[in-house]
């Protein structure tokens, strides 16, 4: 994800300047544009995926504005999904619906397992750029800039409808969010006075709140994930994907509103990503998928390629998805989309 950030990424880097200096402090939750299906809309929330039986991981490329698909794991080229605009970041559900964002989108457009025709489109109040979902609610939350409120988090009830907006405050940004197992969203972004900061909306909190981390080292904080025991963070300047553990600070009650404390547990190093930082990951059934992507000071010079460690070991990758010989090319989202039919 390379929208926001106090001039970290090349895409929109703008915005989050003008935000830190005209934004006022944390806004309370308040409600976006309803959803506008591109084409009919679902009735059921179901299993209406449809497409190609396995996993496919699909990856979103900022500089040809599309979403590959590929095999997984053996890498083979599925489809390729077109007509988006810096297409930031990608994720899914546990009925293998993707979700597609666009920077300069103000809308988050869903697709079947292996469909190449969207399901309906979602519009947010500003810009999308990361999202994820809790299996236990079927919600989705977004990552959104609004150059009015920051960033913050929209939160779809059952990937529908209005969402309920949730923002940061003064002086911060968001990058990515993930659910735990008990439907806490966690996320990493930064401050003005703290480079690498976390954030947590806790089930039922109406509020985010920023939350200390101690016992580990970062810098570039990326994808922040549920990985079956912990929270992962990676860090793209280090290569590395920290566990996490948030305990809330003494009942039920601080839990919702907003006392949270997290330490690192451990750290997996992702090898052989070399000068290609490992921007987003995603962790599905013992292994972690990333996008290695290297912006290169010339032109129209950007490539990367999609690896796949066992994890939490991590080391030497397992496996390559697939290597951009052409260029330019600026792999960045990824995600794995898993038939409801498995």
């Amino acid at each position: 994800m390379r929208s926001l950030g106090f001039g970290r990424y090349t895409v929109c880097s703008c915005v989050a300047a003008a935000m830190l200096a005209g934004c006022g402090g944390s806004q309370p939750p308040i409600g976006g544009p309803g959803a506008v299906p591109q084409i009919s809309a679902v009735a059921s929330r179901g299993h209406r995926s449809s497409g190609p039986a396995g996993a496919l991981v699909y990856v979103s490329d900022l500089i040809r504005n599309h979403v590959n698909a590929y095999d997984y794991p053996d890498g083979g080229l599925v489809l390729t999904l077109t007509g988006f605009t810096n297409p930031a970041g990608v994720c899914s559900d546990t009925n293998g619906n993707i979700f597609v964002l666009g920077n300069r989108n103000d809308n988050v457009i869903e697709y079947g397992h292996g469909a190449e025709t969207p399901t309906q489109t979602l519009n947010v109040p500003g810009w999308a750029s990361a999202c994820a979902f809790d299996p236990n609610t079927g919600n989705l939350a977004v990552v959104v800039d609004s150059q009015t409120y920051g960033t913050g988090v929209a939160i779809f009830s059952s990937e529908q409808g209005t969402p309920i907006t949730y923002y940061s405050g003064a002086g911060t940004v968001i990058w990515h969010c993930g659910y735990d197992d008990k439907s806490d969203l966690f996320c990493d972004g930064q401050t003005e006075s703290v480079r690498a900061a976390f954030f947590a909306l806790g089930s039922g909190s109406g509020q985010i709140s920023q939350v200390p981390v101690s016992g580990g080292e970062f810098y570039d904080l990326s994808q922040i994930q549920w990985d079956g025991q912990y929270i992962a963070v990676t860090d793209t300047s280090f290569d590395t994907v920290s566990r996490i553990t948030f305990t809330p600070v003494g009942s039920t009650i601080d839990r919702i509103a907003g006392g949270w404390n997290g330490t690192v547990v451990s750290v997996t190093t992702l090898d052989k990503c070399g000068y290609n930082e490992a921007w987003s990951s995603w962790i599905y059934d013992g292994s972690i998928i990333a996008a290695c992507t290297l912006e290169s000071p010339y032109q129209n010079q950007d490539k990367g390629r999609i690896l796949i460690w066992n994890y939490p070991q991590g080391g030497h990758p397992a496996n390559r998805i697939a290597k951009y010989e052409t260029r330019p090319n600026l792999p960045d989202g990824v995600t794995i989309s898993v038939s409801p039919s498995k």
